[in-house]
């Protein structure tokens, strides 16, 4: 497993933890941002794949 692929699987977990904890609750808007920040680090990490 390479090192790219080892912070995206981190950024995914976190991501779906996000996305739990949004759901469950009020929509708090840290939480939104944090939730946004993993979608851009995502994106970001995939763009220089291939």
């Amino acid at each position: 497993m390479n090192i790219r692929q080892t912070g995206l699987t981190r950024l995914h977990i976190q991501q779906v933890d996000l996305l739990r904890k949004w759901r469950s609750q009020d929509k708090d808007e840290a939480l939104l941002e944090d939730l946004l920040i993993t979608v851009n680090a995502i994106a970001s990490g995939l763009k220089n794949t291939g």
